[in-house]
């Protein structure tokens, strides 16, 4: 016999080890921006949200409004940056990524986000002191 979990509840668990990761870790940690950042955030923004839009088809059919509100998402929930607009923009880049790699695998796609939002964040949080 398969449990299924719904989908809500795996959402709500991630974004609760979110929240904790997130007021447990400093911030200045090596590994809050390579590690613990991009997985939790890809696995809710990505992963979690975009997955129950597209096993729907019927919103599947819209599937880049739901990429751009959760890229505004994205983008509100590092407001405390002040970089929405940036972070916004790179959540659509994000969520492109992964709907064009989800066609191979979901995994393959979940995996190049997450690649890919480690070094934006190994650029914003190191590179920046320096270019600044």
């Amino acid at each position: 016999m398969k449990i299924r979990i719904p989908r809500w509840i795996i959402l709500f668990i991630l974004f609760t080890a979110w929240v904790v990761v997130v007021t447990k870790i400093p911030s200045d940690s090596l590994l809050y921006p390579l590690l613990f950042a991009p997985v939790i955030e890809e696995l809710i923004f990505r992963f979690a949200f975009l997955e129950i839009v597209l096993s729907n088809k019927y919103m599947a059919r819209c599937k880049w409004m739901f990429v751009i509100l959760m890229a505004g998402l994205f983008g509100a929930v590092h407001s405390h940056q002040n970089m929405f607009l940036v972070q916004g923009v790179m959540g659509f880049i994000l969520g492109y990524i992964y709907i064009h790699n989800r066609a191979k695998s979901i995994t393959q796609a979940l995996i190049v986000v997450i690649i890919f939002h480690a070094l934006w964040n190994t650029f914003c949080v190191y590179g920046l002191k320096y270019l600044i």
